[in-house]
């Protein structure tokens, strides 16, 4: 009994000492001179509430600042039947201004209703969790770009999932909303910890905050 204990002591020891050295805190990624003919694979995630509406705004000004070649695709709750509109509409215009291929659109379960209780969250979170997995390993994205939904917690954990079990790094960019000014969103303050850039848009949440980066209003 107590090799066993001592054993799994030794496992978690060798867990915690892993999460630690990948979390942005003490690990900084490298920088790769940038390649305007490599295709940077983004997965952005839009949800209800303004969300979509800030992101796509985002993502043009993106497009319109760079002359990347960017694979977009989105992962929007299943409920969330106005994210998807907009989101067909913002692939539409793209692809007709700029020449971009069809951005791919994978529906989840919703993590987490608005209102819903934070202990019942946690069940949803995770059921949701195994779905937002199986995207993650399938588009195989360079880039995380979220900015606040329900949604974009699985995604963005899944995406760091796969940092400490050395498959693969994925760059992981939180935006906090715009709607925020004094207090970080819930999805802000679970994934403050593991976004390797943490950017808001009022300077009295960067005096709050030691990582959080303060660019002005993006929007």
């Amino acid at each position: 009994m107590l090799k066993l204990i001592g054993a799994l002591f030794l496992l978690l020891l060798a867990l915690i000492i892993r999460v630690l050295s990948v979390l942005p805190i003490f690990h900084r990624p490298k920088i790769h001179k940038k390649n305007a003919n490599e295709q940077i694979r983004v997965l952005s995630v839009l949800g209800s509430g303004g969300h979509t509406a800030e992101m796509l705004k985002l993502l043009e000004t993106l497009f319109i600042g760079e002359k990347r070649n960017y694979k977009i695709t989105f992962v929007i709750a299943s409920s969330d039947k106005n994210s998807q509109h907009k989101a067909k509409a913002f692939s539409t215009k793209f692809k007709e201004k700029f020449g971009i291929d069809d951005i791919k659109v994978h529906l989840v379960p919703r993590s987490r209703k608005v209102g819903q209780s934070y202990l019942s969250s946690i069940f949803t979170t995770l059921y949701a969790s195994f779905f937002s997995f199986k995207i993650v390993v399938l588009e195989n994205p360079k880039l995380v770009l979220c900015n606040g939904p329900g949604t974009c917690v699985p995604i963005a954990l899944s995406a760091f999932l796969l940092r400490i079990i050395a498959i693969k790094f994925i760059d992981i960019i939180y935006i906090e909303s715009i709607a925020r000014v004094k207090h970080l969103s819930l999805s802000g303050r679970i994934l403050y910890p593991i976004a390797d850039r943490f950017i808001v848009q009022w300077e009295s949440l960067a005096s709050k905050y030691k990582k959080v980066e303060y660019i002005g209003r993006l929007i």
